[in-house]
């Protein structure tokens, strides 16, 4: 029997021999291979802590001593009820990445958090490709390591799902179907027995959620929006126009009704903004915008290339999302939206979604200091004077409602998005209070209190029904069904 620093040595030995051969590999395989080869050598409780490692110390909350996040605007007691009485939307998470179901204890986002930071609907993303924490060159190559592949073997998946970004999409959409509520009509009328999650997926499903957490006492049910981040399979050479209607469809039966083209990699639907190309809108990307689009898929323009962001506003000419960042006014670096970006998104009468995390807000006063700084300099770019004369004729030809600059952003957490969040789910009451209490240079409220409700929830709201799919011919309005009673 061999001991155990024998057996040590067999291993390395065994991992050695993949080495030699592993520069005639792509470097994706390489570093699969060898994750395969490891998690075969660990228990199942083993490559759990690898998980649980690598989880804690992607999503980092700053250390408890930071200064940073000593804040002024502490809640008062009023302010926390104001805070409740919300209905906060949150654009972006990515905790189904980690393998754990939403009622566990997770690190920024989980149930019994969502519950204490009055989470109503939260985007859950999934996330099927991302590099490696070494980006040479400051851009992403397209044929650079994708890390999130990594996890399909530690978490145990399927070995078809450990090379195909498609079957890793479908396996965290499998896993959070069998979490959630799926039949919202009927949970409706029985509240108390009904899961604690509700899959959205039509209009009616909104306006139902919306109704239910106005009726129950205690136990109110959150919404969860299955998004991807980044559907860079149908940018495949071998995909043809009859293969992504198929695919499209594909997805939005499996519950998708929001989607991103790119996440962080160039790929055949177009250019990304950490790309190294920054090329726009392929012909398939924009086949792929117009198939979403046409079933009721949101589109999201986070992580999109200047260029690609630009076309966009050519296929789609309703409302666009951008889930999740910052503003290049506020933190300048390749991933934010530019002013152009900003007023495009307003044009297409969407919202844009403002990160919580340093690398996307900057790092200036506390955390939620910097967070409000981009706010506030998405807002002044919103209020220029010959933008809001555009505008205010742009909604009377349309649809006769006055421009509001304030209905035209949201929040994007990036919740367990490997960043540092610095602050978990139950302490958004923080944000919201800030927000409210935050005055300009010249000492004018930011956000007027009735306009709160807008930015923690209903902008967001209003743009998921206006694209969302309508169980019924005659499609409610937007506004009518995100109406709080």
């Amino acid at each position: 029997m061999q001991s155990g620093a024998q057996r040590e040595r067999s291993k390395l030995r065994r991992l050695n021999m993949v080495m030699e051969v592993m520069p005639r590999t792509p470097i994706e395989l390489r570093v699969i291979a060898i994750a395969s080869l490891l998690s075969a050598n660990l228990l199942l409780s083993g490559c759990a802590a690898i998980i649980e490692f690598v989880d804690v110390t992607a999503n980092g909350l700053p250390a408890s001593h930071d200064p940073r996040l000593v804040s002024t605007h502490i809640p008062t007691k009023a302010e926390l009820e104001f805070h409740d009485s919300l209905f906060i939307v949150d654009l972006h998470a990515d905790s189904l990445l980690w393998g754990r179901e939403i009622a566990q204890t997770g690190r920024h986002l989980d149930l019994e958090k969502m519950r204490a930071g009055n989470i109503a609907l939260q985007v859950l993303s999934v996330v099927t490709k991302t590099p490696g924490f070494d980006v040479s060159k400051g851009c992403v190559p397209h044929d650079g390591l994708n890390s999130a592949a990594l996890l399909a073997p530690l978490q145990g998946q399927p070995v078809a799902n450990w090379f195909s970004t498609r079957n890793r999409a479908l396996e965290q959409a499998t896993r959070l179907r069998g979490e959630a509520e799926l039949d919202i009509q009927s949970a409706l009328f029985d509240l108390e027995t009904s899961k604690d999650l509700w899959l959205i997926r039509t209009v009616q499903d909104l306006r139902r959620l919306l109704d239910a957490r106005s009726q129950a006492v205690q136990r109110k049910p959150i919404g969860v929006v299955l998004a991807i981040e980044g559907v860079h399979w149908l940018g495949d050479r071998e995909m043809t126009s009859s293969m992504i209607e198929q695919q499209v469809d594909e997805i939005f039966e499996a519950g998708f009704r929001m989607a991103a083209l790119t996440h962080r990699f160039d790929n055949g639907l177009g250019g990304a903004s950490e790309g190294c190309n920054g090329f726009g809108l392929t012909p398939q990307g924009r086949q792929v915008v117009r198939e979403m689009v046409g079933r009721g898929i949101v589109v999201d323009a986070a992580h999109l290339s200047n260029q690609s962001f630009a076309d966009l506003f050519e296929v789609e000419t309703g409302p666009l999302v951008s889930s999740h960042g910052g503003v290049k006014a506020s933190f300048n670096v390749s991933r934010n939206m530019s002013d152009d970006d900003i007023r495009g998104v307003v044009r297409s009468d969407g919202t844009i979604g403002v990160g919580f995390w340093p690398e996307a807000v900057g790092q200036r006063g506390t955390y939620v200091e910097a967070i409000g700084e981009a706010f506030e300099e998405a807002l002044a770019v919103m209020f220029e004077k010959e933008f809001v004369t555009e505008m205010d004729a742009a909604r009377l030809a349309t649809n006769g409602r006055p421009y509001d600059p304030y209905e035209h952003i949201s929040f994007g957490s990036d919740f367990d998005g490997a960043v540092t969040v610095p602050f978990s789910a139950d302490r958004l009451a923080f944000l919201t209070t800030h927000l409210m209490r935050r005055t300009t240079a010249t000492g004018d409220q930011l956000f007027p209190m009735e306009k709160i409700p807008l930015v923690a929830g209903l902008n967001a709201c209003r743009v998921l029904a206006a694209r969302m799919p309508s169980e019924k011919a005659v499609r409610p309005s937007p506004i009518s069904v995100c109406r709080i009673h």
